[in-house]
């Protein structure tokens, strides 16, 4: 997990076969953000190295500083 040009950069372990690598970014990105992983969908780039996860929540503002808070663990403890 880091950042690169403005945008979260995350690697998953999952092979991008069946879609399985996109189902897991989703998940991980709604795990960290503190939503269902319902709430979480790909918007954009489902073949590309660039994606848009979109995130329903009551709380987008807890969602965001859930996100910050795991990028800036992840810095720190690089």
């Amino acid at each position: 997990l880091g950042e690169h040009d403005g945008r979260l950069k995350v690697m998953v372990g999952a092979p991008a076969i069946d879609n399985r690598a996109n189902h897991c970014l989703v998940r991980f990105i709604a795990e960290l953000a503190g939503v269902a992983p319902s709430h979480a969908r790909l918007v954009s780039g489902p073949k590309s190295k660039q994606k848009t996860v979109a995130l329903r929540t009551p709380n987008p503002e807890a969602a965001a500083v859930a996100l910050h808070r795991a990028l800036d663990q992840s810095t720190n403890n690089a």
